[in-house]
C-alpha cells in the first residue's frame, strides 16, 4: 500500500466552486414569458426565456434598487420587468423604460455567459472572472430515441461526479460490474478522455467519457451483443458549498431497429429508452448514496490500483482558483453585456 502518492500541491481539499460550463436546467423546463430563479455557485442567476425564444442569464439584482428579478420579475414581450418600480430590460441587458414614464438611465443587468445546446442551459463561471476557455461539443442524437433525464440533490462535492468515473475499481463493488478496467485515460488542458471495458450479467459492456471539466460528461456505452448504444450525457452543477446537483439525460440506438419502418422504429426506441432509463437511474442511486456522506480526504490511502485517481485529481486542480468561494460578475456593475 502507498501511503501518500500524491504531490504536495494536490493534499489540499479543493475549493467548492470550480470554473468551467455548467448546466442550470433543461431547456424544456425554461418556457417562453418564464423566469426561473437558480441556485449557483451559492447565490443566485434568473434565467428568463422572451417570448420570441430568447433565453439569457443574468445576475438577479435590479440596477435600480436592487430587487431581486427573480422574485416577482415578469417577462413581457422580449423584456423582463421588475416588479420594484418595473424597470424593464431589453435581452442585450440595457435598461429600455422605467414606470416614471422618464428617459430610462444608463445602465443595464448583468448578464452570464449562456450557452443553449444539448438541450440544457449551460452557464459559464469563473471565480477570477475571466471568459469561457472552451466551449461545450453538440452531442449526435440522429437516429436515437427521446432523450430522458433524472436529477438528483447531492451533498458533498461536486468533483465526485467525475472522479467517479476514474474510480473503476468501485465498478465492481457499486454497480456490480465484473472485469472492469480502464482501457485508456487520457487529459488535453480541459478535457479528460477515458475508455471503460466490463462485463455486466455476463455480458461486455464498453464505455467512452469525454470529461469537458468538472461539470460535463459526454458519454457513449456500447451493449455489444445486441448492438444498442446509448449517449449520456452527465451534468454536474454547484447549488452551495457542499449541495450540487446531479442530471443525467440517455437516449440510445438499436441497430436491429434502423431497418425498420420509420413509426415502428421510434416506438420501439421509445418503449426501450424508458426501459434503459430505468436501469441508469438503479446504477446511479447507490452512487448518490455514497456521495452524500462521503468526505474529501487530503491524504487518502491510496493503492497501486488507485493510479488513475492520481492523475485525476492532478488534471482537476486546474480549474479552482485560490479563496474561490464566492460568486463573482463577470462584467461591471451598471453596463450591459453579450
Amino acid at each position: 500500500m502507498t501511503d501518500n502518492p500524491l504531490p504536495v500541491h494536490v493534499l489540499s481539499p479543493p475549493p467548492p466552486y470550480p470554473d468551467g460550463w455548467f448546466v442550470l436546467c433543461r431547456s424544456e423546463d425554461l418556457k417562453p414569458s418564464a423566469v426561473l430563479n437558480v441556485p449557483f455557485m451559492g447565490e443566485d442567476v434568473v434565467l428568463y426565456r422572451t417570448k420570441a425564444g430568447i433565453a439569457r442569464a443574468i445576475e438577479p439584482f435590479c440596477p435600480h434598487l436592487g430587487a431581486h428579478l427573480g422574485h416577482g420579475g415578469k417577462v413581457e414581450g422580449e423584456e423582463i420587468v421588475c416588479p420594484y418600480h418595473r424597470f424593464a430590460f431589453a435581452p442585450d441587458g440595457r435598461c429600455v423604460r422605467t414606470g416614471f414614464d422618464t428617459a430610462p438611465p444608463d445602465a443595464g443587468l448583468r448578464l452570464l455567459e449562456m450557452r443553449e445546446q444539448n438541450g440544457c442551459i449551460f452557464v459559464w463561471w469563473s471565480f477570477s472572472g475571466e471568459p469561457p476557455h472552451w466551449e461545450m461539443p453538440e452531442q449526435d442524437l440522429e437516429g436515437f430515441s427521446p432523450s430522458l433525464t433524472c436529477r438528483f440533490d447531492v451533498s458533498g462535492h461536486v468533483q465526485d461526479a467525475v472522479e467517479n468515473f476514474a474510480d473503476v475499481t468501485h465498478f465492481k463493488f457499486i454497480h456490480k460490474w465484473d472485469n472492469c478496467v480502464i482501457k485508456d485515460i487520457g487529459f488535453d488542458q480541459h478535457l479528460m478522455k477515458v475508455e471503460i471495458s466490463a462485463t455486466s450479467w455476463g455480458l461486455p459492456v464498453s464505455l467512452r467519457l469525454a470529461c469537458h471539466g468538472l461539470g460535463c460528461i459526454l458519454a457513449e456505452s456500447e451493449l455489444i451483443p445486441f448492438g444498442v448504444t446509448t449517449r449520456f450525457m452527465v451534468a454536474a452543477t454547484p447549488m452551495h458549498a457542499g449541495a450540487w446537483t446531479f442530471r443525467v439525460t440517455d437516449a440510445l440506438r438499436v441497430n436491429r431497429f434502423m431497418k425498420l419502418p420509420g413509426p415502428l422504429r421510434r416506438m420501439l426506441h421509445a418503449m426501450s429508452i424508458h426501459l434503459a432509463h430505468r436501469w441508469t437511474v438503479s446504477q446511479i442511486k447507490p452512487d448518490v448514496a455514497v456521495w452524500n456522506h462521503r468526505r474529501y480526504l487530503v491524504r487518502p490511502k491510496l493503492t497501486a490500483q488507485d493510479k488513475s485517481i492520481v492523475e485525476f485529481r492532478r488534471w482537476s486542480r486546474q480549474f479552482y482558483r485560490t479563496g474561490s468561494t464566492a460568486f463573482t460578475p463577470t462584467s461591471d456593475p451598471g453596463t450591459a453585456s453579450t
